[in-house]
């Protein structure tokens, strides 16, 4: 699975979530039981599952605290099919390119949560009783319904509406920046722990020692799976960074631009960013660039 830091890094600079919330969702989601509640199959994170899973955060973290959960294990679930689905060896031996295998996946649980959780919404705002809802969605939910009486319990909450609200919210939220995250996976495993290992990400050449190639970002250097990157190759990414934001573009859309025109990690285009500012960047809000649907490729 991606460590804490990877799944820090892109909560918070590329969702937009704070980072308190980020850290604290990683410790909770990955202390015993590991992974609770993610049963995911062939795209379909179960529902009820994840109900219970949505509840308990939400009432400790808010809203927040709902789209870290939800990000985190998808990016978990992501770097599962990288390293064992049939097509994983295409990103590890052949380059992050192919991550459009895995962000196809990862979408249609986004796309299945919200059919799961809409029908149920909208019949609580309608009037139904947390027993009519629990018997309709028994008989359409994926993986049935186990614990009936816990169903009726969660939908009878006060604040059962606003907890899908705020689930589907998050969903929808996690369209704009879910493609950057995974894209950032698949570089980890093509060029930190796969056959580009030896190879700076901006260029075709092999990552020469310091004091030619620099570990970035700093984070990632601290636990051992930073990039290797010519100083030459980041201070020409910092220059056009720096050029982009001299066209008054703001954060996002100056990112959404360097990752367009050629695949490059996201943390390394971000760090350029921030080393043109002079690492004045302030907490994004959320990116909104590709929804990762389709390849970042050529502009």
């Amino acid at each position: 699975m991606p460590e804490w830091v990877v799944h820090t890094y892109t909560c918070s600079n590329f969702c937009g979530i704070p980072r308190g919330v980020c850290e604290e969702i990683n410790r909770f989601i990955d202390s015993p039981p590991h992974d609770k509640n993610r049963a995911i199959d062939k795209g379909h994170w179960f529902p009820e599952p994840l109900l219970y899973l949505a509840s308990v955060v939400y009432e400790k973290w808010g809203y927040s605290g709902l789209k870290a959960m939800l990000l985190h294990n998808l990016l978990d679930y992501a770097n599962t099919l990288v390293i064992r689905s049939k097509y994983g060896w295409l990103v590890r031996d052949y380059g992050p390119h192919y991550y459009t295998y895995f962000s196809g996946p990862v979408y249609e649980v986004l796309d299945n949560v919200e059919r799961d959780f809409a029908e149920p919404l909208s019949k609580l705002r309608g009037g139904a009783s947390p027993q009519e809802v629990a018997r309709e969605v028994a008989s359409s939910w994926a993986g049935g319904v186990r614990y009936f009486d816990d169903l009726v319990k969660v939908f009878g909450e006060g604040n059962a509406v606003e907890l899908l609200k705020d689930l589907l919210r998050a969903v929808r939220e996690l369209r704009g920046c879910l493609g950057i995250c995974v894209l950032e996976v698949a570089y980890i495993e093509s060029y930190v722990r796969g056959m580009y290992r030896d190879y700076c990400p901006l260029c075709p050449y092999v990552a020469s020692p310091e004091p030619e190639c620099v570990p970035i970002p700093l984070e990632y250097a601290r636990r051992g799976i930073a990039y290797r990157v010519h100083r030459e190759c980041f201070e020409s990414l910092r220059s056009r960074a720096r050029a982009l934001l001299g066209e008054g573009l703001p954060l996002e859309e100056a990112l959404r631009r360097l990752l367009a025109e050629r695949y490059r990690p996201p943390s390394v285009a971000y760090e350029a960013l921030k080393s043109a500012t002079g690492g004045k960047i302030s907490q994004r809000t959320s990116y909104q660039g590709d929804t990762g649907r389709e390849a970042y490729g050529e502009a």
